[in-house]
C-alpha cells in the first residue's frame, strides 16, 4: 500500500488543503492545534476500512461506506461525525469533503454538520488485484502509534467492556499485535537489525511475552510493565512489533510525536530506525512532530541518502493563517525550514538567550 494524495475541505481545522505524499517518508511539523494528528488519523481510518473490506471472510453485505463510517468513529471518537466538520465555516450547509488516493484504491466522501454516525455520498474505485486471499492473514499491517503511552493502559484496554468508547481502536490493535511474538526472520535487513540491537542496548533489555502478559526482561531479571520507564516502553513496542513481524513490506506506519517520553538521544535513535524502515523495508512512514531534534535527525538521514537514492521524502509545515485556516507549506525533507517557522524560530531564540547569558556571566 502506498498513500499518494489527500485533499481535505472543511475538515477539522482545514479549509481547503492538499497533500501530495512521498512513497517513503512524510513529516508533518507545526504548533499545537494545526491538524498534524488529524491527518494521521484520517489516513488510518480510510485505509483500515479498505483493509477490513478485503479481509478473508468479510461479509459481502459490508459496503465500504459503512466500514468507512465505522472506522472514522472508532478512530476519532466524536459524539457524531458532524463534529469533525470545520468549525467557523459558514453555518447551515457546510460539509466536510475528503478525496483520498492510494495505489490500490481511490475514494471520495463527504458529510455535513448534521451527520450522526454515517457519511453521505461516497465514490470509490478499487484495484481488481487488491483483494486479500487465503485463510491466514499474512498481509501488510497498518498502525497508528499515538504519543500517549499504551502498555500502562493494557489492563484497562483488556477489561473495559465499552473500550471502543474510551480508547481509539488503534490502541487496541497495537496491544493485540504485541501479544504474538515470533523469532526475527532474516528478511529484515542487517542495518535494521543493527538499529534494533542499538535500541535493546539502550534499554539494556527488551519486551517479551510471559503467560499472556507483556513483561520487560533485563538479562534474567523480569520487570512488571508499570515499573518500566515510559520511554523504554515506547522503544520496546516498536522493537517487539518488528520482531513479531507486524511491520513488514508494504506496511503503512503512522507515528504521532515519536519524541514524547523520550530524551533526545533515544528519540533520534527511534527516528533513525523509522527512516531506515522506509528506506530498506519498503514501508511508507508518516511522522507528526514539533521537536527540533526529531526533525534534524530526519533531515540529516535524508541528506546522507539523497545523493545515492534520490528518495524525495517530503516535509509538510502546517501553519495557522487566520481566516484561511491551516495552510500547508510543502518542501523536500532535506531542505532547512525557513527562519520564521515556529520550531526553528523558538530554537534560535533559546540559543541566542543562552549565548547572551553566557556572555554576561563571563
Amino acid at each position: 500500500m502506498v498513500v499518494k494524495k489527500l485533499v481535505v475541505k472543511n475538515f477539522g481545522p482545514f479549509l481547503n488543503s492538499e497533500f501530495q505524499f512521498s512513497g517513503k517518508v512524510n513529516v508533518f511539523v507545526g504548533m499545537n492545534d494545526t491538524g498534524k494528528s488529524i491527518i494521521l488519523k484520517l489516513i488510518y481510518a480510510v485505509i483500515m476500512a479498505y483493509r477490513e473490506l478485503h479481509l478473508p471472510g468479510s461479509l459481502s453485505s459490508k459496503k465500504y461506506p459503512d466500514l468507512l463510517s465505522k472506522w472514522l468513529m472508532k478512530t476519532f471518537l466524536p459524539n457524531s461525525l458532524g463534529n469533525l466538520v470545520r468549525k467557523g465555516s459558514s453555518a447551515g450547509n457546510a460539509k466536510a469533503e475528503i478525496h483520498f488516493f492510494a495505489d490500490k484504491f481511490e475514494c471520495s466522501f463527504s458529510f455535513s454538520r448534521k451527520a450522526n454516525t454515517e457519511i453521505g455520498k461516497t465514490n470509490f474505485k478499487f484495484d481488481d488485484k487488491s483483494n486479500y486471499s487465503g485463510d491466514d492473514i499474512d498481509e501488510p499491517e497498518f498502525f497508528l502509534f499515538p504519543p500517549k503511552e499504551i502498555l500502562g493502559l493494557g489492563m484497562a484496554i483488556k477489561t473495559t467492556k465499552d473500550y471502543e468508547k474510551s480508547f481509539p481502536e488503534y490502541y487496541r490493535r497495537i496491544y493485540d499485535a504485541l501479544m504474538i511474538e515470533r523469532r526475527l526472520k532474516p528478511r529484515l535487513s542487517g542495518k535494521i537489525q543493527k538499529l534494533m540491537e542499538n535500541i535493546r542496548d539502550r534499554m539494556q533489555g527488551h519486551l517479551s511475552i510471559k503467560e499472556n502478559e507483556i513483561i520487560f526482561k533485563r538479562g534474567q531479571t523480569i520487570f512488571e510493565i508499570p515499573l518500566v520507564a515510559e520511554g523504554y516502553r515506547k522503544l520496546g513496542i516498536i522493537d517487539l512489533l518488528l520482531r513479531a513481524e507486524k511491520i513488514t513490506n508494504e506496511s503503512v506506519f503512522l507515528i504521532d510525536e515519536p519524541e514524547n517520553t523520550l530524551n533526545p538521544q533515544s528519540s533520534t535513535l527511534l527516528t533513525g530506525l523509522l527512516y531506515q524502515l522506509a528506506l530498506s523495508e519498503n514501508i511508507q512512514i508518516f511522522i507528526a512532530t514539533h521537536d527540533f531534534f526529531v526533525l534534524s535527525e530526519l533531515q540529516l538521514q535524508e541528506l546522507e541518502q539523497k545523493t545515492l537514492l534520490g528518495l524525495g521524502s517530503k516535509l509538510f509545515s502546517l501553519v495557522h493563517r487566520g481566516n484561511k485556516g491551516i495552510q500547508v507549506e510543502v518542501q523536500p525533507l532535506d531542505e532547512p525550514l525557513p527562519d520564521d517557522n515556529p520550531i526553528v524560530k523558538t530554537s534560535m531564540e533559546l540559543f541566542d538567550r543562552e549565548r547572551k547569558y553566557i556572555a554576561k556571566s563571563k
